[in-house]
């Protein structure tokens, strides 16, 4: 120590007896410029290095935030972020993003501890950092994804039952005969599927979310249809969602961010209203048949008989996160099946063998039952490894350290962001054969986490599940489908996103049964 002062007085001596012969001006700017340049000496070693307690383990430098930007999260995984957390026996690793350095776990073990540790909670990302962006005004309100303590248990008690009750198998059914009403208009009965699955979810979460009706499959030119594609293009769209700053002042400098905050306005107000109405609606009617009744409805029933009510707000923002976990999310998991059955033929006949002898090899207007569905382990297998292959929602929603902890034997500082990578995860060679096949005999492992897991897994699993339970056979029931001789997905499926992982015009050309 005493001769790292020593050194420091012999470089300091000669600028202070200089500072000596200056006027007073000319030191207080000299000083202010030095203080200057060590604040921002330390900012970058901040950047340029992680706190003292995560040195230890592997690292992705600002090379991730120009890697996802530039090449997207499925070559920024296999390039960066999967063999940083490769190097690490536990699967761990640190990455500089938005929220600074932050811990990233790609392996169960860690992962575990980790969604039931209550000493890392949801923060306030979306109140603070994302405040006034589009992912902000959308996501930041007091949703049952970002709430912490008992603002969380209260939720989760009134919108338990709701995700719980018996699903709207017949309108899973009734949608999906819409759907398949448009492959039959398609000339050559070839379509964009994920343009469809986008209106067939859009569809659903609208009505059995809160009674209205998008009419996507009908119109998916129509207003409404058009605001929300508008919004949930601006929610997606990673170029500015990775500079708050911009999104929240400069906005009204790109007309299509102004326009979606206008749409944003429109559908908030929309919504707004519904709640009203269904209040309205439930203080007159107090006999709504079960089978009627749509997600807020149950909500608003379950916070009376509770005597803990959700607030009109709250209400609000859990529909819009509703919307964001149960609209792309479900259509890019049943496009993904739809892509990875036609890439395998085989795979697709035998889940139709299953199918035909559940159902009937009849196709029929009527949906599929509970019993029946369960009867169709084979369709349920193909929707696991789908989501494991292809996981919608490529990591758990950003938890930071709300006191020192640990992780894997890790001191995780006070402040620390942390989170699951269910990308890397999911095609990590150390818990899964071969994780680039398509296979939807192989053995689960605890590193199947789509969903996320812990307390605080997707409420909406089950109701996601089903969709997917009740599409996929009446489809299959139908039709035989494969990719087009030009499809740009014929070698490697391609994605766009970050965070919610889309693929990008899955064209497919479907027969008819006979």
């Amino acid at each position: 120590m005493e001769s790292y002062l020593a050194r420091v007085t012999d470089i300091a001596t000669p600028y202070l007896d200089r500072l000596a012969h200056t006027t007073p001006r000319q030191r207080i700017v000299t000083i202010s410029a030095a203080l200057s340049a060590v604040l921002v000496l330390r900012a970058l070693n901040h950047l340029i290095r992680p706190p003292p307690a995560l040195r230890s383990l592997p690292r992705v430098g600002a090379r991730n935030i120009v890697s996802l930007l530039t090449r997207g999260i499925e070559k920024t995984a296999y390039g960066l972020t999967l063999p940083a957390a490769q190097k690490h026996e536990l699967g761990m690793y640190v990455c500089l993003d938005i929220t600074g350095w932050s811990v990233h776990i790609a392996k169960p073990q860690v992962a575990k501890q980790f969604l039931r540790n209550n000493d890392i909670t949801k923060g306030t990302l979306f109140q603070d950092l994302m405040r006034d962006t589009i992912v902000g005004l959308f996501l930041g309100g007091p949703n049952i994804g970002i709430v912490n303590d008992d603002a969380w248990k209260k939720q989760r008690m009134i919108a338990n039952p709701a995700f719980h009750r018996s699903m709207p198998l017949d309108l899973f059914a009734e949608l999906s005969f819409k759907a398949f009403n448009l492959i039959e208009q398609a000339e050559n009965r070839t379509l964009e599927f994920d343009s469809l699955m986008s209106r067939f979810t859009l569809d659903v979460i609208g009505r059995a979310g809160f009674g209205f009706d998008f009419n996507a499959l009908g119109d998916k030119n129509n207003d409404w249809v058009r605001k929300y594609h508008c919004v949930n293009e601006a929610l997606t769209d990673m170029s500015l969602g990775t500079i708050p700053f911009v999104d929240r002042n400069f906005y009204w400098l790109i007309p299509s961010r102004a326009r979606a905050r206008r749409d944003l306005t429109d559908l908030l107000t929309m919504m707004r209203g519904m709640i009203d109405a269904k209040r309205e609606q439930l203080g007159k009617q107090s006999n709504i048949k079960e089978r009627e009744k749509d997600l807020l409805t149950l909500m608003l029933e379950a916070g009376n008989e509770a005597g803990a009510a959700m607030s009109d707000d709250e209400l609000l923002a859990n529909l819009c996160f509703f919307f964001v976990a149960g609209h792309d999310t479900t259509a890019s998991a049943l496009t993904y099946a739809i892509y990875w059955l036609a890439r395998n033929p085989d795979i697709q006949a035998k889940a139709r063998e299953e199918v035909r002898h559940v159902l009937g090899t009849t196709a029929s207007d009527k949906a599929p039952t509970a019993e029946q569905i369960k009867a169709m382990p084979y369709i349920n297998r193909i929707i696991h490894e789908s989501l494991r292959i292809n996981p919608p929602a490529t990591f758990t929603l950003p938890r930071f350290a709300a006191r020192d902890t640990e992780l894997g034997g890790i001191l995780i500082p006070k402040g620390t962001c942390v989170r699951v990578d269910i990308f890397e995860m999911q095609r990590n060679p150390d818990l899964w054969k071969d994780p680039e096949a398509f296979n939807p005999d192989r053995e689960e492992t605890e590193g199947w986490l789509p969903f996320s897991g812990g307390p605080r897994q997707c409420l909406g699993m089950n109701f996601s599940l089903q969709e997917q339970r009740v599409f996929l056979p009446l489809l299959l029931q139908r039709y035989q489908w494969s990719l087009p001789d030009d499809s740009i997905h014929r070698g490697t499926l391609q994605l766009k996103g970050s965070f919610l992982l889309k693929p990008d015009r899955v064209g497919v050309v479907f027969k008819p049964l006979d």
